[in-house]
């Protein structure tokens, strides 16, 4: 059995399913709720019934006053609804709405491509999560290499499993360390969330994303996070990659596309020109995110201000600034 939740003062809307904690079922549509430990412990996920019963289907260690209790403050992790419900509940809107957190975590999974790329999934340790916005970066730390700043490529739904990906180009000692292969018994310690590439979420445009290389890290957290939000206006990915065959995510956006009616997918082979933004004559009514090195960022900026892009919907994630050598030892 599946019920409604309706969130205030926000009005957003999500549907729980039978047993799934209502902080779950928010991050799994998108929502970003405050939440911390996920198991019951800080109470930082505190919000309050207004309309409706919920049901508790954990105990909590964290203990909600009496007071509290009858104004109908509950855990929203430690609770499920059978019925539509109203519930007031703190909501991030922005990227200065969610503090910078510190986690360890291990590595889970690692990809290495025969085209210099090395995709790397990490696993939360000690029952916590990374809460972070779709687009935004993250401090990667391991003892005998020097931090790096690196985007976050999956999607906000999910705090504990995070992926990042590596690029032989970035330089440094941790995208050597990647490339060359992570062991299970590697521990990162990730500072973050930092960054405010992130989606304009009260914007109905139509959503254009033009990444480089691996830049398409940010832009991939940020087309599941709309895909999330069930967004209806169009979306479409053109992905540039200075390399022969570079498109190493050219089967999972294919998929998209064949599975979403308003998404469409243009893989591109070399950087932003004339000729690559041939179909793009009129930018006027889109919003676009654009994320690259600071030459790419800039001749995108330059093309499509000359299509009539309006300066404040355009995005940008530069990455030239969060280099490894930028970074000092904290």
């Amino acid at each position: 059995m599946s019920a409604n939740v309706r969130i205030l003062p926000s009005g957003h809307e999500f549907v729980v399913e039978a047993n799934e904690s209502l902080l779950q079922a928010a991050l799994r549509s998108g929502l970003a709720l405050e939440f911390s430990c996920t198991t019951g412990t800080c109470g930082e996920c505190a919000g309050r019934v207004k309309e409706g019963r919920v049901r508790q289907i954990r105990f909590h260690d964290y203990v909600i006053r009496e007071a509290d209790k009858r104004r109908g403050t509950v855990l929203l992790c430690c609770c499920s609804a059978d019925e539509d419900v109203t519930i007031e509940a703190r909501e991030a809107s922005g990227p200065g709405d969610i503090p910078v957190q510190n986690v360890r975590a291990r590595l889970y999974g690692q990809e290495t491509s025969d085209k210099g790329v090395a995709i790397v999934h990490l696993r939360v340790m000690r029952g916590k999560m990374l809460r972070f916005l779709a687009g935004q970066h993250a401090r990667l730390k391991l003892p005998g290499a020097r931090p790096m700043d690196v985007s976050i490529a999956s999607c906000p739904c999910d705090g504990v499993n995070l992926e990042f990906h590596f690029d032989a180009h970035d330089g440094g000692d941790l995208s050597a360390r990647a490339l060359a292969g992570f062991t299970k018994t590697d521990r990162f310690d990730i500072e973050g969330p930092r960054g405010d590439f992130t989606l304009d979420e009260a914007s109905d445009r139509p959503l254009v994303f033009i990444a480089s290389d691996t830049a398409i890290a940010p832009v991939k957290s940020i087309i599941e996070h709309a895909i999330n939000l069930e967004l209806a206006q169009p979306i479409q990915l053109r992905w540039h990659t200075m390399r022969p065959d570079g498109h190493y995510l050219h089967n999972y956006f294919r998929s998209l596309t064949d599975a979403l009616d308003e998404f469409s997918y243009v893989p591109i082979a070399g950087g932003v020109s004339a000729e690559s933004f041939a179909d793009m004559s009129d930018a006027s009514a889109m919003d676009v995110y654009a994320a690259g090195r600071d030459a790419f960022v800039s001749a995108a900026r330059d093309l499509l201000l000359a299509r009539g892009l309006p300066r404040e919907r355009l995005f940008v994630d530069a990455l030239n600034c969060r280099r490894p050598s930028a970074l000092k030892e904290d």
